[in-house]
């Protein structure tokens, strides 16, 4: 969040918010229509208008406020769930490395002590002593094989539960602050906290538009009637170019 308060927005969001919800389009930048009426002067309506106005503005700024400091926890406790995952994996994954290792490492010592067993008795056959080795072998890929697998399920796992925490932490914060996050299917997904802000935001522009008009329809029973300036060349030019482009 910037420090005047405002939100960073993914534009395409709130495009489909505002067409979702039916909320007004925000007014483009530069292209504000210079035929728009200002606002009435304070004393041609009611006060207690722009009151409203203004606790609704500083409703939606805490709402937007509130949001941005969930999201900032939401973000840390994701990066520190992923990152106690990978511990979690990583520690298990060193442990089977060591089983496999030892079982490694005994089968070399059973292998030196079965050779030393049959040159003292003066065995020397190499088909003897291959056979033993084979015997050996077998013995020894049936003792890793369980640890192997271990391994592979640890993996497994990790992936499973990576592509939740990312899901979670998707459906919670996709869409907010320009974050654009997929799902498995790799389709956007526009989590919660974004969508209660775009709803928001937008029931604040209805509400503004309406004091507005109140304001506006306020001022002319009371007998205001707005006399435009005489423009200017630029102001004119402003109005043509306005003009011309809607």
């Amino acid at each position: 969040m910037a420090n005047n308060g405002t939100v960073h927005w993914n534009t395409a969001f709130l495009n489909q918010m505002r067409q979702k919800y039916n909320l007004p389009a925000a007014p483009k930048k530069g292209a504000q229509n210079p035929l728009a009426l200002p606002p009435p002067p304070v004393g041609t309506y009611d006060p207690s208008l722009d009151y409203n106005a203004q606790a609704s503005s500083q409703g939606l700024l805490q709402l937007q406020n509130d949001a941005q400091t969930q999201y900032d926890q939401g973000t840390e406790d994701f990066g520190q769930a992923l990152k106690n995952l990978a511990t979690q994996r990583d520690r298990t994954l060193a442990d089977l490395n060591t089983q496999i290792g030892d079982v490694h490492r005994q089968y070399g010592i059973l292998g030196h002590q079965q050779a030393d067993a049959a040159a003292s008795h003066g065995i020397t056959s190499q088909g003897l002593l291959a056979l033993s080795a084979q015997k050996r072998s077998a013995n020894e890929t049936h003792d890793i094989a369980p640890l192997t697998l271990a391994e592979q399920r640890a993996n497994q796992d990790y992936a499973t539960q990576d592509q939740a925490l990312n899901t979670q932490y998707a459906r919670a914060f996709g869409g907010f602050n320009g974050n654009v996050l997929t799902g498995a299917d790799g389709k956007p997904i526009f989590g919660t906290l974004a969508t209660q802000v775009a709803r928001g935001g937008g029931a604040d522009a209805l509400y503004q538009q309406g004091i507005g008009n109140q304001r506006a329809y306020q001022a002319q029973q009371n007998g205001y009637i707005y006399t435009p300036p005489r423009p200017t060349r630029k102001q004119a030019r402003k109005v043509g170019a306005y003009i011309g482009s809607h």
